[in-house]
């Protein structure tokens, strides 16, 4: 391949990283700082009817911001694929983390399955499984 292609290549990822760190930076910036007390009333305002387990949601509130390397207003309505841009593997990875941390058997779940677009989705389930042992 020729260095220029190489060399275009590379750029063009840059950008992109680059786009997504500008885009992450606005959306903490309009949010603020980073809690775990507003991460928790917004998952029991859209779940009144259900008690969320306090470990479930500090566990996936903690490995998020450890997923994007820096402390950053987690809310319960961010999309994996549009807000974080994280694929399937590294949802997959991040479901595990999460699920061997809180001491839930993960290889009896297929995420393609469980259909786990945001945060909040991925709470529900941890949540479920860990009432279910």
């Amino acid at each position: 391949m020729p260095i220029y292609l190489i060399a275009a290549l590379a750029g063009m990822i840059a950008i992109v990283v680059w786009r997504h760190y500008r885009k992450l930076q606005r959306i903490a910036h309009q949010r603020g700082k980073p809690s775990l007390s507003s991460f928790t009333e917004e998952l029991a305002t859209h779940s009144p009817s259900r008690t969320l387990s306090p470990a479930v949601i500090n566990a996936v509130f903690e490995a998020t911001q450890q997923w994007l390397n820096r402390p950053f207003p987690v809310s319960a309505f961010d999309s994996f694929d549009d807000t974080y841009q994280m694929d399937t593997d590294d949802l997959e990875e991040l479901y595990g983390d999460i699920a061997n941390t809180l001491g839930i058997d993960a290889s009896t779940t297929n995420l393609t399955v469980a259909t786990i677009e945001t945060v909040q989705d991925l709470v529900l389930l941890l949540d479920a499984q860990a009432n279910s042992d």
